[in-house]
């Protein structure tokens, strides 16, 4: 129950401080409520004035009837409207909140780990629920309100008719059991339900509607998107089966605890304990035990089962959030410049979750003011280095030094804001030409002709000058009057937000012209090395770090790093390990024969 309560609570609790007023306004629909279960009980003061003679009794009781469906009324209806609102804002409060504490986790676990990537989806379908689930707590708050309302209205007559209550008992243990089963299914399903999502956005983009069709497996993507979304509710479907003998049995507690109200009450007036307006209210509300009981029941078990999850899954991620900042919680600022670079030292890294080494006892010095090359077939684990760098994950064993400093001692956003970085598998930003490389340094995202000095060493100047508003062309056919671009395009763009920034300490090119043709990477491999050795970035010491697949392209290096099943095997410039006739020497060989 810890975990509800504590769910409960934060709805409560960012609801008030969010939007404090609307959340009072809300409150009127239990208080409406209030007001109509009342009305019984002037029924019953007005039939014992009729009975008894008594005129003042019955204007009473007549008022009352009069006056408090109208109460009523205004009050639900300010509630109601209160509440609509108050949801339709907490949604996008609770949005914002999930989209602000993912954004700022500093790391990738929670986007590369399975088990992570099925909480973090679920939070990003269900936190338009938030909002929801908002407006089913105050649904539920109105309806306990009128449940115990109803039970204390009949309690008046017999204090006794409250043991009537006893009868809702099973109904906690049950829906207890019921929200543990649906969170278990719910997780459950998480991974199919992701997939199915996976093949449907598939199939909506031009990429992936080309390959469907040329290869005909528009059926087979169908019939697997539907078995896994059949299989993901089939999850759900058994715990709605398992729940069903529960909520048959509540059923007959329900409809006993009608029987045993109405009984009882008749047993008093036949005994003169009971006046004719008690028993005629109680026949009144007799019939609407069982309907409170059922919503309220049927209440708590959506709230506990569906929207309470959603809410916990949150907070899984607030929680994750803040074991990540105590994680990388180091607090040295980086160097103003380089004199020693950055050591590896021993270091061996895995991936959450599994047991394969990706990098074993791995060390290198990436000497300050050097261009360093990193080569290696797939999977060798050079993408993995880069992460290392970024500190996106720590090693499980060595570490990782910055002119001697350990880099896990060194503030986190601090030392992003010193290095650049361009990849392979880059994002497609479909903003403006200039915003969409102008993020790369965002102080100079205005600056034009920054921008296109960074378009220019990317060897961009083609792409900017095909487009009819350069600059100011919206990428994205998606958008109004959006430009589409090749991959390669694509490419030159991201290249050249990695370039936007002037005095890095460490630059990150991880294979990001794999889309270009051998030449214009060479050519481009070259301007680089020659820009990372001279001036401002030669006296501030700063690393550069390439790497690519193509063996050709580094020899400009000043020294290159051969990587094989996460281990260093060669180190040197290029003339060195050509001489030496190592695995760079046949390798490159091999891609040299390919050329000739």
């Amino acid at each position: 129950m810890r975990e509800q309560w504590r769910a409960l609570r934060y709805l409560i609790v960012t609801t008030f401080r969010a939007e404090p007023l609307l959340a009072l306004g809300s409150l009127f629909d239990a208080a409406g409520a209030l007001a109509l279960f009342v009305g019984p009980l002037f029924i019953k003061i007005l039939i014992d004035g009729v009975v008894e003679g008594d005129r003042a009794s019955v204007v009473r009781g007549a008022v009352g009837i009069a006056v408090l469906p109208g109460l009523a009324f205004l009050l639900g209806w300010a509630g109601t409207r209160a509440r609509i609102t108050l949801s339709q804002r907490m949604g996008f409060v609770f949005d914002a909140h999930a989209a602000e504490v993912a954004a700022h986790l500093p790391g990738l676990e929670h986007l590369e780990r399975p088990e992570h990537l099925d909480r973090h989806q679920m939070v990003s379908q269900g936190s338009q629920a938030l909002g929801r689930a908002l407006n089913h707590l105050l649904n539920l708050l109105s309806t306990l309100v009128r449940t115990i309302t109803l039970y204390l209205t009949v309690a008046t007559v017999s204090p006794w008719l409250l043991g009537v209550a006893l009868f809702g008992l099973p109904s906690i243990w049950a829906q207890t059991l019921i929200y543990r089963w649906n969170k278990a299914a719910t997780e459950a399903a998480a991974p199919r339900r992701r997939l199915a999502q996976h093949l449907e956005a598939v199939v909506g983009t031009a990429a992936g509607g080309r390959e469907i069709r040329v290869f005909g497996i528009e059926d087979a993507v169908a019939r697997r998107r539907h078995h896994e979304e059949t299989a993901a509710a089939q999850l759900l479907d058994r715990v709605r089966l398992k729940a069903a003998p529960l909520d048959l049995g509540l059923g007959i507690l329900s409809a006993g605890a009608v029987v045993i109200a109405v009984a009882f009450t008749l047993s008093l007036a036949f005994d003169g304990r009971a006046t004719v307006g008690e028993v005629g209210m109680v026949l009144t509300l007799a019939g609407l035990l069982p309907v409170m009981l059922t919503a309220f029941v049927s209440q708590v078990q959506r709230l506990l089962g569906e929207i309470l999850i959603t809410v916990n899954r949150l907070l899984w991620l607030v929680d994750y959030a803040e074991e990540q900042k105590q994680r990388y919680s180091g607090s040295t600022p980086p160097p103003d410049h380089l004199t020693e670079g950055i050591v590896l030292d021993a270091v061996s890294f895995r991936y959450p979750g599994t047991e394969q080494w990706v990098l074993r006892d791995f060390s290198c010095t990436l000497d300050a003011g050097q261009v360093t090359a990193i080569v290696g077939d797939n999977g060798a684990g050079k993408t993995t280095l880069v992460k290392l760098l970024c500190r996106f994950y720590d090693p499980d064993e060595g570490r990782i030094l910055v002119d001697g400093v350990d880099l896990r001692d060194l503030d986190i956003e601090a030392w992003r804001q010193r290095l650049t970085m361009a990849n392979q598998d880059f994002a497609r930003l479909e903003l403006l030409v200039g915003e969409t490389v102008g993020v790369g340094h965002l102080p100079l995202i205005d600056d034009e002709p920054a921008v296109a000095v960074a378009i220019d060493w990317a060897g961009g100047s083609d792409v900017v000058e095909r487009l009819d508003s350069g600059l100011s062309t919206q990428l994205g056919r998606q958008w109004q009057g959006g430009t589409d671009l090749s991959m390669g395009q694509w490419q030159k763009l991201a290249l050249a937000r990695g370039l936007m920034r002037q005095t890095p300490l460490l630059q990150l090119f991880d294979e990001p012209t794999a889309s270009l043709d051998a030449g214009t990477e060479h050519a481009l491999f070259e301007r680089l090395a020659h820009a990372s050795t001279e001036g401002a970035t030669r006296e501030r010491g700063a690393v550069t770090v390439l790497v690519s697949h193509r063996f050709s392209t580094v020899r400009a290096a000043d020294r290159i790093l051969v990587i094989d099943d996460g281990k260093l095997v060669e180190n040197g410039s290029h003339a060195e390990l050509v001489r030496t006739g190592g695995l760079y020497a046949e390798l490159y060989e091999i891609q040299a024969a390919a050329y000739r």
